[in-house]
């Protein structure tokens, strides 16, 4: 009977000690889990306060002067001045940097016929904006049904508006269809802007053995007669007046044989 009783008050007492050990491990839990609590909090409290402190600034950077566009410069615009493309823009010395984001600016002005490309890139610091605008190349100028267009080295046409007068010194192309103003867009973009320049009238010219040739009046008193092909040739103008007789003006230029000569002008 004694051994009994004892085993009964051990098992009593190995009770006791299990529920001791689950208060502890419940115990525990609740520290670990307020523990857990306090460093979310924490976490919580510390991004909240980033926030604000970010807004903060944003606000603090909008309101003052150094948000201010302070700098705006545009490069190798020659159709249009600094202040047009500017204006076309969107852009203005009051304006804020953050409102007027590259993309934007470069769309804007993409839209303009006369712009092929636009590169834009900004200084935050500086509050600078600078532009890098590529125009379309001009091939000349013609009139029809009492207006005035300028013919792009991509074949389209655009009517010229009062302050594009300047345009007027390109090459004047006369008594040439839609067709061949497309053909000779195409032929004249190889040539760089120098010798384009020396061109001042661009014609219709036929032979007996061509009926759609080209005469162009260069400013050096010189006539060059040629095929739309033989136009590539012009790229080596100044090259292909060595060796000419300065006698005759008439260039004529042979493609199919890659041959120059010259001639009377009748």
């Amino acid at each position: 009977m004694a051994r009994k009783k004892h085993l009964e008050d051990l098992d009593d007492t190995l009770d006791l000690d299990r529920v001791l050990t689950k208060d502890e491990q419940e115990i525990r839990r609740d520290n670990v889990l307020k523990n857990r609590k306090k460093r979310k909090l924490r976490r919580k409290r510390i991004k909240h306060f980033f926030i604000f402190l970010l807004i903060a600034l944003v606000v603090g950077y909008m309101v003052s002067d150094l948000s201010n566009i302070r700098v705006m410069k545009v490069n190798n615009n020659v159709i249009y001045t600094q202040q047009e493309l500017l204006k076309k823009a969107g852009l203005s010395y009051d304006g804020k940097m953050i409102f007027h984001p590259g993309m934007m600016i470069e769309h804007k002005l993409k839209e303009d016929e006369f712009i092929e490309d636009v590169s834009v890139s900004k200084n935050y610091v500086t509050g600078a904006i600078y532009i890098d605008v590529e125009e379309e190349k001009i091939i000349g100028h013609y009139d029809e049904d009492g207006k005035s267009y300028v013919l792009l080295a991509n074949g389209k046409s655009v009517q010229m508006k009062e302050n594009q007068l300047a345009l007027v010194s390109s090459p004047y192309i006369k008594d040439l269809n839609k067709k061949q103003r497309a053909a000779l867009g195409s032929m004249l973009r190889e040539v760089d802007d120098e010798n384009l320049a020396l061109i001042s009238e661009i014609r219709y010219y036929k032979t007996s053995y061509d009926d759609d040739m080209l005469e162009l009046v260069m400013s050096d008193g010189h006539i060059v007669r040629t095929s739309y092909e033989g136009l590539a040739l012009l790229k080596n103008y100044r090259k292909v007046l060595e060796g000419l007789n300065d006698k005759l003006r008439c260039i004529n230029i042979q493609e199919s044989s890659n041959s120059v000569f010259t001639s009377n002008c009748d």
